[in-house]
């Protein structure tokens, strides 16, 4: 399940946080075809598109 973020600063700016259990399905989302329609969507309609894999410290 995934949350979408807003900042505060810039209301154009858009975040979304997803909790994967794996780098493997990660890579298997990244290659179904609602998540590549979805990246090819955003580079047409956005400055830019930022994928940033983390993990949580605490």
């Amino acid at each position: 399940m995934g949350r979408l973020l807003q900042s505060i600063d810039n209301s154009n700016i858009f975040i979304v946080v997803e909790t994967w259990a794996s780098q493997q399905a990660i890579d298997f989302h990244n290659t179904t075809p609602y998540f590549v329609e979805f990246a090819n969507f955003a580079k047409d309609h956005t400055d830019r598109l930022e994928i940033n894999i983390a993990k949580q410290v605490i």
